[in-house]
């Protein structure tokens, strides 16, 4: 058998090597983990050896027993990922060796869709040779995981359980004898370009950046209330929870080693990393008995010196793994990379042992290179600032995701925010690209695109996601100054729009249709019937089509005109109150108009451009009041508290604050948008947050306490404070217009054109200001009756102020 795969090597050309797996690649699957080793000996060390490197799903990479990486990115398998990696530092003379764990989950989630197969995939050339899967390889079952575990949370994998005394040695050195491994067979590999993986392709953005970040306090220990002598069950939150831990608080600054209490049998330690981190955690201890446990959990939030954990309410989160203990000395790192700020570490079955261990976290984020800046002589909003930066990070890795925590899924509804966030830091596109091309990759029959992809969670169709990322199409040419996305896209889009078009009733309004989830906002918007938000939604998106089909000079240009115009008039004629001169929420699907005007609705008449004769009436009555009054409670969904009786239940959150914002900013009341963030942001830090919410309010483990579509001050302090906003496509166009809320601003914004960096100081009645704008990029100045126009390069100057 070994023969006939190799027989099938040399026809590979491009590919020699081949996808390897244990036994049958599509056989028991489920929480798998395999092992894989070679052993290849180099007489001279290269200069340079790089590998290509990939699983279905995740792998750690090692070599000469040092971790090199984990991978790969996210993706779908018909045109799968492979990471590149320099491994030349990792080598030396004589006998080296390569070696892998990877996991399949067995089954899809919010990130992942299992197509039935598991396989590790490896090649790396050098100048005299090359080194590759084939059946010179060893793998393994590994028997040191225990399968079939607690899921992690509905939308991601399994808790992980590491068995050290079932460790046979060390199989990552060169002296282990690994002749009992079985190789690869022709019915355990696949050559390259075999389904499911068609088509193999280099990462599509830089491999992430990684630190290694220590616990700054030990808050509190814990005692065993109940329990003492509990059963080891498949779930360490679960059985953290049940044993009814009494926490005592004792903050103090953490040594590096944590000492382990002689002549007991349980310990328990809560740490806090005064930070929220997307890592895996390692683990190392020293004189712990045979047999004993770490169970490790993590959690963003605490009750007092409780931990929070809610693993059987919303999306069931029980981040934990299980290291048990061949006895003595040893190290763990976990797999799967979660988000949090609080560790506890439940050490169990110690037998009077004593001991000791510490902790550490290997964070990883996408390797923006951060050159906008913000700094004020508002500290507060410089600390709001920098929460944001924090977040916005957070939410970055393999692509734009929703929350490091609950789910790690690349909701499109959020990324649209994150990369307005992102791109004020660094103008790099890529991820927001690759977020795009993924999301179109997977839709529906009738043209849907799913909210996040890859998934397999097909409750998760989101037909207003599906115009967002219509929208965002729109986003990345206004940004980049090229079309070459939409017109890559364009056909998806189109078939897309197509569903929308068919949708629309006799009035040509767009009606909720049920099979899928109407999102647009937590709040408790109108969805039912014919909701006026949605039907606005639309409308913007197809005004952004139409813009990109005017950049490519589109043969379908007159239909969209055409669509978008008609659309405009059944909103104008239908939605509107004369009494009240508002639109209403939205009609019945008994055809009677809804008696409520949300603030969500006027907010996008107000960015649609309709009925603007009113707009400064819903300012003064609705808007201002708002965001001068005190922050919503809490959220309808994830808040504390009784809904019926909320009166914030409808209020805008956190996430739609973005268009509440660009409202005002489009009526001209950028004071109001910095004195909004200043308090309600400022509050945020105020309850201790290190990171921005998901929600007002939001409890860790329900809700998301690092959520970066509530990071977007970030762009606000650019356009409302820095007073920098992009007029023209690729920023060839911008205005310069600051609101003098205090004395002194610095700051600069990247683009694609290089730095916009300002500096304005407010003294005496007047604002003195230092602009540079990169090549390419003109500017004008309005502010406060002074206009100047044709600005480039460096410019400065004195701006009168009117009180």
């Amino acid at each position: 058998m070994e023969d006939a795969l190799t027989m099938q090597l040399p026809e590979l050309r491009e590919w020699p090597a081949c996808w390897i797996w244990p036994s049958y690649p599509g056989g028991d699957l489920l929480d798998s983990w395999a092992q894989f080793r070679k052993v290849f000996v180099l007489n001279d060390l290269p200069k340079s050896l790089k590998v290509r490197v990939t699983a279905d799903q995740y792998y750690r990479l090692y070599v000469n027993g040092q971790r090199v990486l984990d991978g790969p990115a996210r993706g779908f398998q018909e045109d799968w990922f492979y990471d590149e990696v320099e491994i030349a530092q990792y080598l030396k003379s004589g006998n080296n060796v390569i070696g892998a764990v990877a996991r399949n989950p067995g089954i899809g989630h919010h990130s992942y869709i299992h197509e039935g197969f598991a396989g590790f995939f490896l090649w790396g050339t050098w100048e005299v040779g090359e080194l590759f899967t084939d059946s010179s390889w060893q793998m393994r079952h590994s028997p040191v995981y225990l399968r079939n575990q607690t899921r992690t949370s509905i939308q991601t994998g399994w808790q992980e359980f590491y068995d050290a005394t079932a460790e046979d040695g060390d199989w990552l050195s060169e002296d282990y004898d690994a002749s009992h491994w079985p190789k690869p067979s022709f019915h355990s590999a696949r050559p390259a370009g075999s389904p499911p993986w068609h088509r193999l392709s280099k990462r599509d953005i830089p491999l992430l950046r990684e630190a290694v970040i220590l616990p700054r306090r030990l808050v509190a220990s814990g005692e065993l209330a109940v329990n003492p002598c509990r059963t080891k069950s498949s779930n360490v939150v679960l059985d953290l929870l049940e044993s009814k831990v009494a926490w005592r608080p004792c903050e103090f600054d953490l040594a590096e080693w944590i000492p382990l209490p002689e002549g007991k049998e349980d310990a328990f330690y809560l740490l806090d990393l005064e930070r929220e981190v997307f890592a895996t955690t390692l683990l190392e201890f020293e004189g712990i008995a045979e047999g004993a446990h770490f169970d490790v959990c993590v959690t963003e939030g605490l009750d007092g010196t409780d931990p929070m954990f809610f693993p059987e309410e919303g999306c069931q989160v029980q981040f934990g793994f299980r290291y048990t203990c061949s006895g003595g000395n040893g190290r763990h790192e976990s797999f799967q990379p979660w988000g949090y700020r609080y560790l506890v570490v439940a050490v169990r079955g110690l037998a009077g042992s004593g001991g000791r261990f510490k902790v550490a976290c290997r964070h990883r984020e996408y390797p923006l290179s951060i050159r906008g800046s913000y700094k004020s002589s508002n500290e507060r909003l410089n600390e709001i600032h920098a929460m944001c930066v924090h977040t916005q990070l957070l939410c970055m890795s393999d692509t734009f995701v929703d929350c490091p925590g609950r789910e790690q899924a690349m909701w499109w509804g959020d990324a649209h925010c994150h990369f307005d966030n992102s791109k004020i830091l660094g103008a790099d596109d890529r991820i927001f690209e690759r977020g795009i091309r993924l999301i179109g990759r997977q839709t529906t029959p009738n043209g849907l695109t799913y909210s996040h992809a890859p998934t397999k969670a097909h409750e998760c169709v989101l037909p207003d996601f599906t115009l967002a990322w219509i929208q965002t199409l729109h986003q990345h040419w206004w940004f980049s100054g090229s079309a070459t996305l939409f017109r890559e896209q364009r056909e998806v889009a189109l078939a897309a729009l197509e569903y929308f078009h068919s949708e629309l009733n006799k009035d040509g309004l767009l009606p909720w249709d049920r099979r899928y989830w109407l999102f647009l906002d937590w709040a408790e918007v109108y969805r039912e019937g014919v909701p006026s938000l949605y039907c606005i939604q639309y409308y913007m998106t197809l005004c952004s089509v139409v813009d990109l089909m005017k950049e490519v000079d589109d043969s379908q240009l007159e239909i969209y005109i055409q669509r978008r115009d008609d659309l405009k008039n059944s909103i104008l004629e239908t939605f509107w109150d004369k009494e009240r001169e508002v639109p209403y929420d939205g009609i019945t699907h008994n055809g009677e108009a809804v008696a409520s005007c949300s603030l969500h609705v006027r907010v996008f008449c107000i960015l649609a451009d309709l009925w603007p004769e009113y707009h400064g009436k819903w300012l003064n009555e609705d808007l201002v009041p708002f965001v001068l009054g005190p922050r919503p409670k809490g959220d309808a969904i994830y808040a504390e508290t009784d809904h019926a009786a909320n009166p914030d239940r409808s209020a805008p959150t956190p996430y739609f604050m973005q268009f509440v914002f660009k409202a005002l900013e489009k009526l001209g009341r950028t004071g109001l948008v910095l004195d909004c963030i200043e308090r309600w942001w400022g509050d945020m830090i105020d309850r201790g947050l290190v990171a921005t919410e998901e929600a007002w309010d939001a409890v860790a483990g329900l809700g998301s306490l690092c959520h970066a579509w509530t990071a977007h001050p970030i762009q606000f302090l650019a356009s409302s404070s820095l007073g920098i906003r992009q007029t023209a496509p690729g920023w060839t166009g911008i205005t310069f217009s600051p609101n003098p809320h205090c004395e002194k601003v610095k700051g600069k914004v990247d683009t694609p054109l290089g730095e916009i960096s300002v500096n304005w100081d407010y003294r005496g009645g007047s604002l003195q200001l230092a602009l540079e704008l990169p090549e390419g990029c003109k500017g004008s100045i309005a502010f406060n009756g002074y206009k100047e126009n044709g600005i480039t390069g460096s410019w400065s100057g004195v701006l009168p102020v009117r009180s």
